[in-house]
């Protein structure tokens, strides 16, 4: 076996803050990432930052990973959410 293909495999995600890597690389908005995660972990952003390297639930990264998706495919937030937001 090649060393270099085992460097080449995607790592796993176990923290929050390999998670919000792992979608700002598929979105390119860390704002956006991170609110989605605080959404999904139903926290605010501010604990989520102070805890970041925190493990995340398999559950809540099953979701955050289906947003994240559904926004990459150009699907709004509001529907992914069904919320609208009023300005």
């Amino acid at each position: 076996m090649n060393p270099s293909s085992c460097t080449s495999r995607q790592k796993p995600l176990k923290s929050k803050i390999d998670a919000l890597k792992w979608a700002n690389s598929l979105l390119e908005d860390y704002n956006l990432c991170l609110k989605i995660l605080s959404i999904v972990l139903k926290r605010d952003k501010s604990y989520v930052l102070a805890h970041i390297n925190e493990k995340i639930k398999e559950k809540d990264l099953k979701k955050f990973k289906e947003i994240v998706k559904k926004l990459k495919n150009g699907i709004p937030l509001g529907y992914i959410l069904k919320e609208e937001t009023f300005y």
